[in-house]
């Protein structure tokens, strides 16, 4: 029998807790008629709670094919009310390997999946989650050896909002390049990596940058 497939949805929800981690599963047909025939439908969404969910803001989830590892990124801030009048509002906790003092950055954390319940994610690596980055919108390849992200803001180390591209070398990532210099069809101010890929899809679909000239 073939297990039903996973996936990861955002929700905005009421109260002072913005964005929650959801879980849906994909099964085929109801129990009461579960004929292959009947179009699949979506399971109702499960907060994951904590560790995972928290009072600060997790974003742009991505799990692997097997269902046992779970990428997010994690805010402590509310990245909308900052946008609206530059109010910086601190909601979320610190979470291990976060920088007490890097308030308004953005990093990737991963969480596993063992007996049944998720671990408490860990920070990816600093290689990656650079001080001051907004790190978001990620993509693993199957096997989890390499990753896509958005980094939006200029900074000495990554002066070209675009796209990021990194492998995972015995056991931790490599510092991440602009996606672009190693042959992918991105171009700077590119968003939002390809979550859907997680199979290795051979079609990348990507948001374009808005520029004169560019739709």
């Amino acid at each position: 029998m073939t297990p039903p497939r996973i996936v990861v949805v955002g929700a905005e929800r009421g109260g002072p807790l913005p964005l929650a981690i959801l879980l849906a599963a994909l099964g085929c047909g109801s129990p009461a008629n579960p004929s292959p025939a009947t179009p699949p439908s979506f399971e109702t969404p499960v907060d994951l709670g904590p560790p995972v969910s928290t009072a600060g803001w997790e974003d742009s989830g991505f799990i692997s094919p097997d269902g046992t590892a779970f990428y997010f990124t994690y805010l402590r801030f509310d990245p909308l009310r900052f946008i609206q009048d530059q109010t910086v509002i601190v909601r979320g906790p610190l979470r291990p390997g976060w920088d007490p003092a890097d308030t308004l950055a953005a990093k990737i954390y991963r969480a596993t999946l063992m007996n049944g319940t998720w671990t408490e994610p860990q920070n990816i690596g600093d290689d990656l989650n650079i001080r001051g980055a907004l790190n978001g919108g990620q993509w693993l390849s199957a096997d989890g050896s390499r990753i896509l992200f958005t980094d939006p803001v200029p900074q000495p180390a990554r002066p070209t909002p675009t796209i990021y591209y990194s492998e995972r070398r015995n056991g931790r990532w490599a510092a991440a390049v602009p996606a672009p210099s190693v042959g992918f069809p991105f171009l700077p101010g590119d968003e939002n990596p390809p979550s859907d890929a997680g199979r290795d899809h051979p079609v990348l679909r990507v948001e374009p940058a808005r520029r004169a000239g560019r739709p």
